[in-house]
């Protein structure tokens, strides 16, 4: 019987998140968190589809046999491996998008409240354009050899980066505060 302890060690050996775990297998990041502290039941259908999805990045459960259960990588998969199909990709920035862009304030001088309206636009099935709700582009972040590009660059002038909301978060403020120096 694999245990909810195995599951976080898979996802250490892959070096994901919890996040990006729930991403891979279309879950909620709850439920992830859930099922890993022992919380609350979790349905078998989606303890199936965690299992899926780590097992499609090469992670290899080993059932009890007479020792604890455990995890291992299949043959040639490096430890921590960050790289991340389009798939994987466009469903993180798509959640990111529906669970943090969406309620990010913009505050106008003059203002009391502040003004909602990042979006992300769809470019080229590979990427998306920041836009505001007045049309103006922001920046984009496009999906390239497993992993992300970013456009402003992301602090320190690193273009390339691991789709995270930490640093989705860091993309969208360079992004604005760069459109607020723009002419």
């Amino acid at each position: 019987m694999i245990n909810a302890g195995c599951y976080c060690r898979a996802r250490g050996l892959l070096g994901w998140s919890e996040t990006e775990l729930a991403i891979s297998a279309g879950l909620s990041l709850p439920t992830v968190k859930r099922y890993e502290t022992g919380g609350a039941k979790v349905s078998e259908d989606a303890v199936a589809k965690m299992v899926s999805a780590l097992e499609a990045a090469g992670v290899i459960f080993v059932e009890e046999n007479g020792h604890s259960p455990g995890v291992r990588l299949r043959k040639g998969q490096p430890e921590g491996n960050s790289a991340m199909t389009l798939i994987e990709f466009l469903n993180a920035v798509s959640l990111y998008e529906k669970t943090e862009l969406w309620s990010k304030g913009i505050h106008v001088p003059g203002q009391a409240l502040p003004r909602f309206g990042f979006t992300l636009v769809g470019v080229d099935r590979t990427g998306f354009h920041l836009m505001l709700d007045d049309g103006k582009m922001l920046g984009s972040i496009q999906w390239r050899e497993g992993g992300a590009h970013y456009d402003p660059p992301l602090q320190h002038g690193r273009s390339s980066g691991p789709v995270d909301p930490e640093h989705l978060n860091q993309w969208v403020s360079l992004a604005y505060v760069r459109s607020l120096s723009a002419p």
